[in-house]
């Protein structure tokens, strides 16, 4: 099997990250971002109709690739970002996530809900609501399933980003005045 070429750069991956430069952490993440890539490459080609409902450019396919490993590399890290939303949604709604039965919902690890949800949020987005997917879309359980393979294949040996840690890293004055 010939070997894919790289999609999505470094300059793609530090588009979505707050600070300047580069961590040591970035190419790792890259890596993961285009083997996430492949899969949804492979995915959505599959998936062409009439109606082309699930079509994605190349930029948009880069884009939900990095999506998808930031929220990984969230998760390592443990900046809190996605865990902010799932817990604000867990103390409003008993529940980590909209529309997902979230019986066996691991806090603060990888989860498929969270992959299935982030992709539908990506498309839904995406289109401004004109079409209005459901979050149980087959193909939604597919990338979330295959991104899974993925991000679990990595979960225990994945370096945490300390410089994006250390940007979200408030001092107690900081947090006694935040507003």
């Amino acid at each position: 099997m010939a070997k894919k070429k790289q999609t999505i750069y470094s300059k793609d991956w530090a588009s979505l990250h707050p600070y300047q430069g580069s961590a040591r952490t970035d190419f790792y993440y890259t890596t993961i971002a285009n083997k996430i890539y492949t899969v949804l490459d492979n995915l959505l080609e599959n998936e062409i109709s009439d109606e082309n409902l699930f079509y994605l450019k190349e930029e948009e396919k880069k884009q939900l690739a990095c999506t998808l490993t930031s929220y990984f590399e969230d998760i390592i890290s443990e900046t809190g970002i996605f865990r902010a939303f799932t817990k604000e949604h867990y103390r409003k709604y008993n529940s980590p996530l909209p529309f997902f039965p979230c019986n066996d919902y691991a806090n603060e690890e990888i989860n498929t809900e969270d992959i299935q949800f982030l992709t539908w949020h990506y498309f839904m987005q995406l289109n401004r609501g004109e079409i209005p997917y459901s979050p149980e879309t087959p193909l939604f359980s597919r990338i979330a399933e295959k991104v899974m393979e993925i991000l679990d294949e990595e979960y225990e040996s994945a370096p945490a980003n300390e410089k994006l840690k250390g940007f979200f890293d408030l001092s107690p004055k900081e947090c006694t005045n935040l507003y």
